[in-house]
């Protein structure tokens, strides 16, 4: 039995050794996308005040006149990134400046690298079946690499002690005293970067789980949404019901409000 699992931990190992150099290293280099960011656009660091605040309903309404149908979803801007993004319907994405309306920069996901590496970390560059992949390769993470290899080396621990993580030669057995090492004192970190991937590639059956297991509150159904045939909101007040929600639902212990907030316009033509 024991044969099997160290050949299983090896060989699945080795199988997913490149997929999780991919996903590690690109997730990595995603950490450091706000600060590249804002280098390449200094107005994106400037604070938010409220003079700024009262000033986004204006530019909203000209991310509408400019990309018009074409949008599918703008974020409002956030402490650390003073600008509109916009998602268009040709795959492209294009940032506004908060104070000014205009266009800091418009791209397709192939002609900047952080789009590009966002592509590659979540979906695999194969779109949703990448996303999918992504989540088994995290499962198959979880079960081979992080269970399977601490139950390879917890009956030899004494053979392999923790102290051996630096290789004192580069003999096969100085490195497979090492690899063991780093792996027993890495695989709690590797199990929670496989358990919450899974979470966000399989979210659709992973979250429900979860709110059935942990959420002590009962479900809410979700409203059903009407066909409006009236006039379209403003920006103002778009964004003034977006305060109001999230002042009406800030976690009244800490006062925590969220910082990612997306709107999505309507179809219908406004009025």
């Amino acid at each position: 039995m024991r044969g099997l699992l160290i050949r299983l931990h090896r060989w699945v190992g080795l199988a997913l050794a490149a997929v999780l150099l991919l996903v590690s290293v690109s997730g990595g280099l995603l950490l450091l996308r706000g600060p590249w960011d804002r280098w390449q656009y200094p107005s994106l660091a400037r604070p938010i005040t409220a003079v700024d605040a009262a000033g986004f309903p204006a530019v909203l309404d000209q991310v509408h006149a400019r990309f018009g149908a074409a949008i599918r979803s703008v974020k409002v801007p956030q402490p650390g990134r003073h600008a509109f993004q916009v998602w268009l319907a040709d795959g492209s994405e294009a940032l506004v400046d908060a104070r000014t309306g205009t266009t800091l920069d418009h791209w397709q996901p192939t002609e900047r690298l952080a789009p590009w590496l966002f592509d590659l970390h979540a979906h695999l560059m194969a779109g949703e079946r990448g996303e999918v992949l992504n989540g088994l390769v995290a499962a198959l993470t979880v079960v081979f690499l992080g269970l399977g290899g601490l139950l390879v080396w917890w009956p030899r621990r004494a053979a392999m002690p923790l102290r051996a993580v630096w290789p004192r030669t580069w003999s096969p057995g100085a490195l497979l005293r090492s690899h063991a090492a780093v792996g027993a004192i890495t695989a709690a970190p590797l199990l929670l970067f496989s358990l919450t991937g899974v979470g966000l590639a399989w979210s659709t059956w992973v979250t429900p789980a979860l709110a059935r297991a942990f959420d002590r509150a009962a479900p809410v159904a979700a409203p059903t949404v009407q066909p409006w045939s009236g006039p379209r909101a403003s920006s103002a007040q778009v964004l003034a019901a977006i305060d109001a929600a999230f002042a009406a639902e800030a976690d009244a212990q800490r006062g925590l409000r969220p910082q990612l907030v997306f709107v999505i316009p309507g179809r219908t033509p406004t009025s």
